[in-house]
C-alpha cells in the first residue's frame, strides 16, 4: 500500500479512501464488484460539497 497523507497544502480537506475491488463468479456468471470504503464522519462533509454548499465557517467569496 501506499504511504499516509500527512498534510494537504492550502486550504483543501484530504478524506481517505480505501478501494478494493476482486472478481465474482457465481455459476455461470461472473464480474467484477469493486468495494470505496471512507470514514462515516467524512460523508456529511462530501454530501454537502456535492450539493454545492460550502462548509460551515466558509463563504463562498462573493
Amino acid at each position: 500500500m501506499g504511504g499516509l497523507i500527512e498534510k494537504a497544502a492550502g486550504e483543501h480537506r484530504a478524506v481517505p479512501m480505501f478501494v478494493a475491488s476482486d472478481r465474482l463468479r457465481v455459476r455461470e456468471t461472473s464480474g467484477y464488484a469493486t468495494i470505496y470504503a471512507m470514514p462515516a464522519a467524512d460523508i456529511p462533509f462530501l454530501l454537502e460539497r456535492e450539493a454545492g454548499l460550502y462548509p460551515q465557517g466558509r463563504s463562498s467569496g462573493g
